[in-house]
């Protein structure tokens, strides 16, 4: 808790400033052929040995995502034009929304922004999507303009002091839709969720003025491997299963891992996996095969990068690093690397696990296959001793099968590894010391008097103390999908169904439960854009969360935006991996599940510095968080920030929140 520094105004913005930096080496890439192709050519759902042997032989070679440098390119603006594109995957030509624009090489992936602490990231949202004003309503924000969305749209605003809530709450906020409205959300970034900076509230709809999106990323933040991605409310998971999701890398050649020279100098791959979920026509214009039982029957490949079964080139001994990025919507993948991927006991050469959701751990674990649940991030060292040059490795995913009944699961192999001759930029991998040297960078803060840097006694990855713990309320979240229950359609508190009353409405809703109340129920609630739902937390507290999900029927994922959490690891196996109760920072969890039983919760410790204003937590399974999975955040100033900052008596927006 930042206790012996004078506080700030809440308001202020983190300035820009201009670092010489290294060039950091992502790889641009090629544009793809294009050759032409009638649509919906080749999207036919595909099952058979012989299709997958075609496929896998006519895969490209990998590549890195297009990049905006903003590290040696002071002022850039990316540009982001959101609009319908015609990539080939897989043999099929697909008419898909995207984050196009000037770095788009035809593949169903956005470009990845290159960032270093302390500076701002800009992009130019442009949305030429056509607009189809039929079951349009108008929201109208408190204080703002009418604002033309369709059916779910919640159109709050977040500030600085907190949520205000839309004056129109009559409609459905839980039945997909917005298809044509976007924004962009910057996954797991400690940084502003007002105005225009990782406002989630924000619509960008068709025709509207190029929205220019402005994320200062603070002089203390860590370096590792975050994501964005489309958020706006009933079509994240449309625009997002086609492709609209992309990587932030934060560099930092000073502290962390990038300062190690064994991971600097090594090969650096990022892997953005995608569950595009594209019918049989190359397109997804409704949430037929969203769900996850419509998703596995189409049974597309995990594309990588907007590839599918990319092949790279490793050397003998090489040591690589991988980025993996789960930017899909539903199942979880466990990426393995094995040297056949037909074989039932194939050979496994371990993983050495460096980073969770962008975060150093200070550990480096030999892991036999990574966990990633969706919006999950885990940064590995890869490397293949016991090889010869010709030799063809794969990378898997444990969680699948290669023969599903008669059929075979294009699912499982995620990518190709060939062996080829040549001298490795990296062949030694880091010491334990490096690695926990690396974590230790950010745990203590780095303030300077008369700087700007928000991180002063305490840094990022510091251990949240069980004294910190006493300063805010227990919170608990328990994600819930179920039948049994009849719940408003324009969102709000649901009711569980009695047995005795056959006549309950039957309709599948998605929850989030808040506490029990006295018979043992839980109080669950489908999403709702008033005041009346939103979960108050205050500046400068901690808290201690409780996060729980169902049995191993339905999978949920707890995500919150701007604050991360610290959780107890737990590998694949359930177990601590030998690393006794070790506590690792992350913004994302793969709640608890167990088969046949409601599972214990996990425990999530979490403190609120330096950013006020209002955004989510929600199961990101995202076709759940579109139904209604989600509930509106806020962390409001603390009494000593309002008497700190004058002119928040006279605001109309504190006003506003007065009267909520």
């Amino acid at each position: 808790m930042i206790s012996n520094t004078k506080r700030k105004p809440v308001s202020r913005l983190i300035k820009a400033i201009s670092i010489n930096c290294l060039v950091f080496t992502c790889g641009l890439t090629a544009a793809f052929d294009t050759a032409s192709a009638a649509q919906g050519d080749g999207c036919e759902v595909q099952t058979t040995q012989d299709q997958l042997t075609a496929m896998l032989a006519a895969a490209p070679d990998f590549q890195n995502p297009p990049v905006y440098d903003f590290i040696n390119n002071n002022g850039l603006i990316a540009d982001l034009q959101v609009r319908y594109e015609t990539p080939q995957v897989a043999g099929c030509s697909t008419h898909l929304r995207q984050f196009a624009g000037e770095k788009y090489d035809n593949r169903p992936v956005a470009p990845t922004m290159l960032m270093r602490p302390g500076l701002q990231y800009q992009a130019n949202i442009t949305n030429t999507l056509p607009d189809d004003e039929s079951g349009h309503l108008a929201v109208r924000r408190k204080g703002g303009k009418a604002l033309h969305h369709k059916l779910g749209s919640h159109g709050g605003q977040s500030t600085i002091f907190g949520y205000i809530p839309p004056e129109n709450l009559s409609i459905n906020h839980n039945e997909p839709g917005n298809f044509n409205v976007t924004n962009l959300h910057t996954h797991g970034w400690h940084v502003n969720p007002t105005e225009n900076h990782d406002n989630i509230f924000a619509a960008i709809g068709p025709g509207d003025p190029t929205y220019l999106q402005q994320v200062d990323l603070p002089t203390d933040h860590v370096a590792g491997t975050f994501w964005y991605h489309a958020h706006v409310h009933g079509s994240t998971t449309i625009q997002v299963s086609s492709g609209m999701a992309g990587t932030l890398l934060v560099n930092d050649p000073n502290k962390g891992l990038d300062a190690i020279p064994e991971i600097s100098s090594a090969v650096d791959r990022v892997m953005v996996f995608q569950q595009l979920a594209y019918d049989t026509n190359g397109e997804i214009e409704n949430y037929s095969n969203l769900q996850q039982s419509g998703y596995k029957a189409l049974n597309r490949p995990v594309f990588v990068n907007g590839q599918a079964y990319p092949v790279l080139e490793m050397r003998v001994d090489e040591v690589q690093r991988w980025r993996f990025i789960h930017a899909g919507i539903t199942d979880g993948i466990q990426p393995q690397l094995v040297n056949d991927y037909q074989s039932t006991s194939p050979q496994v050469i371990p993983l050495h696990e460096i980073a969770l959701d962008g975060l150093p751990t200070g550990t480096m674990p030999s892991i036999q296959k990574a966990t990633l649940s969706p919006g999950y991030r885990v940064d590995v060292l890869a490397q293949i001793s016991d090889a010869s040059v010709g030799d063809t490795y794969y990378l898997v995913d444990a969680s699948q099968t290669l023969a599903n009944g008669n059929n075979v699961t294009n699912r499982y192999v995620l990518a190709q590894i060939k062996i080829v001759s040549g001298s490795a930029n990296a062949t030694t991998l880091p010491t334990t010391a490096q690695i926990a040297q690396a974590k230790q960078d950010y745990v203590y803060g780095h303030y300077e008097p008369g700087a700007l840097d928000p991180y002063a006694t305490i840094g990022p990855l510091n251990d949240v103390t069980p004294a910190e713990l006493q300063t805010g309320k227990r919170q608990t979240v328990h994600f819930l999908a179920g039948n049994n229950y009849t719940c408003p359609d324009i969102g709000g508190s649901c009711t569980p169904c009695p047995a005795s009353n056959p006549s309950c409405n039957p309709k599948r809703v998605y929850m989030t439960c808040d506490g029990k109340d006295g018979n043992d129920d839980w109080q669950c609630m489908n999403f709702n854009a008033s005041a009346d739902y939103v979960r108050s937390l205050t500046l400068d507290t901690a808290s201690l969360w409780s996060v729980s999900g169902e049995t191993n029927q339905n999978n949920h994922t707890f995500h919150i935006h701007v604050n991360p959490f610290q959780v107890q690891r737990k590998f694949v196996d359930g177990s601590t991996g030998g690393l006794g109760e070790e506590w690792v920072w992350k913004d994302t969890l793969r709640t608890p599940n167990s088969a046949g039983s409601v599972p214990p919760p996990a425990f999530l410790k979490s403190r609120y510095t330096v950013f006020t204003g209002a955004f989510v937590q929600h199961c990101h399974v995202l076709n759940h968080e579109d139904q209604g999975m989600m509930q509106v955040v806020e962390i409001r100033p603390s009494d000593a920030d309002l008497i700190d900052n004058p002119k928040a008596a006279g605001e109309p927006v504190i006003q506003a929140l007065q009267r909520r």
